[in-house]
């Protein structure tokens, strides 16, 4: 483009300089096309198919994959070198949950939605009913004397456990 822009803007009565800038322009031309020419000819070759045999090889490669992964004769280490061979890289990124976003060794993409865990003290939690039957008894008895009450109830402590002492004092 710079090249046509140039020779366009030449005044005709300076041929030197329009001959100059025409021999340009067609070179620029000439090397378009050849790189035209060329990136066909790669994108050709880039989408040939497989060979059937070529295809049926990668095919039990595949149906391998699981068996191998899952085999207890395979080492971490060779699990971690199977997922090199695989993968370009992962990227992890902190939403509402964590999203895995997986770059394969061939161009291809795809993206992973994992829920976060809760923290120990969000999913060891002593449930609410508990604390509240707790509380209101507590205001007339002692622990000891809560504990066949709670147990009656069927109230159990964060752990799932029946309620002692020892866990009531600690609420």
């Amino acid at each position: 483009e710079v090249a046509q822009r140039r020779f366009l803007r030449v005044n005709p009565d300076n041929r030197l300089v329009a001959d100059t800038l025409e021999r340009e322009w067609n070179t620029a031309l000439q090397a378009a096309r050849r790189a035209e020419e060329e990136f066909e000819k790669f994108s050709q070759e880039e989408q040939k198919a497989l060979a059937p045999e070529e295809e049926a090889r990668i095919r039990q490669a595949v149906a391998k994959f699981r068996e191998v992964w899952e085999d207890a004769r395979t080492r971490s280490e060779d699990r971690k070198r199977m997922v090199r061979l695989l993968l370009e890289d992962v990227t992890l990124v902190r939403q509402e949950g964590i999203v895995a976003k997986v770059r394969f060794k061939g161009g291809a993409t795809t993206e992973l939605r994992v829920p976060t865990l809760l923290a120990r003290h969000e999913w060891l939690r002593t449930p609410e009913r508990t604390l509240a039957r707790i509380r209101d008894l507590s205001r007339e008895m002692t622990a000891d004397s809560m504990i066949p009450i709670l147990t009656a109830e069927g109230l159990l402590s964060a752990h799932g456990r029946p309620l002692t002492r020892t866990s009531i004092h600690g609420l």
